[in-house]
C-alpha cells in the first residue's frame, strides 16, 4: 500500500487492498500465450497515484462504498466480495467506464463461462477484459509447483486456478464469447488478470522458502502452523484478532479489546492461543489469526497466518499431517 495514503475508513482501506494491493503474479509464460497481461505492482502504484484525489474523496464521503459494503451478505464467498470491491471501483472511481460484468456466454443450453469484467479504459479508449480473483494458499511442501500450493483445508489447488484463468480467457476466441463482446459493441480486449491474496508459507521455512512458480517480487506472505506446533512457533505480540472469513481480505481491522467472543475482538496472545485451540476443537478447520498495531483509528496488521488442525510429524526434509 502507498505509504502517502493512510486511510482512516476500514471499508474505503478494504477497497485499497483489493484494487492497489500486491499482485501474487505479475509474470507467467501460460498465460502470456494467450497475450494476457498481470500487472506488476508499480503498474498498481501509478494508478493508485492517478486516483488518489478521488481516494480521498472517498474517505470523506464513503456512504455509497459503506451502503454497497452492507448488502453483501456475511456468507459470500471471499471471492464474490473481492469481485464487489472491484466492481465498485470500475463503476465510481475515474480511470475506467464498466461496461459489464459477470457476463454469461452459452453455447445452446451449456454455459462456456462468463467474462467477469469488461471495461474501457478513459485514458486510451481501449476495451479491457479484466478477471479477478482473490487467493489464499498455502506451500504443503517447500517447493516450488503449483501442484503443492493449495487453500488452508487443502481445496483449490493454484495449478488447478491456473488451468482455469488460460480456460476463461480463452472465451473470447470461440464464436459465442466473440459475438457477444459485438453485442455490447466491443470489437478486441485487452486482457488484464488481477490476481490478488497471499502465499503462506510454514514457520520453519520463513527463512528458506521457495516461491511459487511466476510469483510476483513482492507478493504478501504469511506463515502457518499444526496445532501441535502452537506452543513452538506461535509469534509473540499482545494485539491479535481472528477475524471473520468475510473480514479476510482487510489489512486494517476494527475491534474493541475485551475476552469475550473469539471473532474481531482484540486479545492478548494468551487469549487468542486459547480461542484458536476452541476454534480446532468445534470446526476442525483452519483458523486464521493476525497481529495488529494500533494506526490512527483502525488497527493495521503486522503479521498474519493459519492454524492447522492435526499433527504434524517430519519425516526426513518434508513431513505428513495425522
Amino acid at each position: 500500500m502507498n505509504p502517502q495514503f493512510i486511510p482512516v475508513h476500514v471499508d474505503v482501506a478494504e477497497m485499497v487492498a483489493c484494487v492497489y494491493g500486491f499482485p501474487l503474479m505479475d509474470q507467467c509464460s501460460i498465460l502470456s500465450r494467450r497475450n494476457v497481461h498481470m500487472p506488476p505492482h508499480s503498474w498498481y502504484m501509478e494508478l493508485m497515484q492517478r486516483e488518489r484525489g478521488w481516494l480521498e474523496d472517498l474517505q470523506q464521503n464513503p456512504s455509497g462504498l459503506e451502503k454497497m459494503v452492507a448488502a453483501l451478505d456475511a456468507e459470500i464467498p471471499i471471492g464474490k466480495r473481492f469481485e464487489s470491491f472491484i466492481r465498485f471501483w470500475l463503476e465510481h472511481g475515474p480511470s475506467f467506464e464498466l461496461i459489464a460484468s459477470n457476463v454469461q456466454v452459452f453455447r445452446g443450453d451449456r454455459t462456456l463461462g462468463e467474462f467477469d469484467f469488461l471495461c474501457r479504459d478513459r485514458l486510451s479508449g481501449a476495451s479491457l477484459h479484466i478477471e479477478a480473483a482473490c487467493k489464499y494458499y498455502l506451500g504443503y511442501a517447500n517447493r516450488s509447483s503449483w501442484e503443492y500450493w493449495a487453500g488452508p483445508n487443502r481445496e483449490d489447488r493454484l495449478s488447478d486456478k491456473m488451468a482455469r484463468f488460460t480456460s476463461q480467457f480463452g472465451i473470447e476466441e470461440s464464436p459465442e464469447g466473440s459475438a457477444t463482446l459485438k453485442r455490447l459493441g466491443i470489437q478486441h480486449c485487452q486482457r488484464l488478470l488481477f490476481l490478488k491474496g497471499m502465499f503462506f508459507h510454514h514457520v520453519d521455512a520463513l527463512h528458506r522458502h521457495k516461491s511459487p512458480q511466476c510469483s510476483g517480487s513482492h507478493y504478501r506472505s504469511g506463515w502457518y502452523l499444526f496445532e501441535n506446533e502452537l506452543e513452538e512457533y506461535f509469534p509473540g505480540g499482545e494485539d491479535w484478532i481472528l477475524p471473520e472469513r468475510q473480514h479476510w481480505l482487510r489489512t486494517y481491522h476494527t475491534g474493541s479489546p475485551g475476552s469475550q467472543g473469539t471473532k474481531n475482538t482484540i486479545n492478548s496472545r494468551e487469549a487468542t492461543l486459547d480461542n484458536i485451540r476452541r476454534g480446532l476443537l468445534l470446526r476442525k478447520k483452519a483458523v486464521m489469526a493476525c497481529r495488529l498495531e494500533k494506526c490512527g483509528n483502525l488497527y493495521q496488521e503486522e503479521s498474519r497466518g493459519f492454524i492447522l488442525p492435526g499433527i504434524r510429524m517430519r519425516t526426513g526434509s518434508s513431513f505428513i499431517t495425522k
